[in-house]
């Protein structure tokens, strides 16, 4: 067979599916909304409770970025 006539083919075959994959990847992503539902608020507003208990501490950060900030000052680079 003629190599001459494949490489209009592998071609269109190229644009093709670029031009497939350009559709896809500019497609919005579309969120779900969940109905507002009365047994929902009632979960959120316990969660967001600070009395519950399930509190998040956070220690230490100062520190870390101190480390960091000498590590990246005392690079080679």
């Amino acid at each position: 067979m003629n190599t001459a006539s494949l490489a209009p083919r592998r071609r269109l075959l190229a644009l093709g599916t670029a031009s497939a994959l350009a559709v896809v990847a500019a497609s919005p992503a579309l969120a779900q909304d969940a109905p507002a539902d009365d047994k929902d608020k009632d979960t959120a507003d316990a969660t967001a409770d600070p009395e519950s208990g399930d509190q998040i501490i956070v220690t230490g950060y100062r520190a870390s970025l101190q480390s960091a900030q000498n590590i990246k000052r005392n690079a080679d680079t």
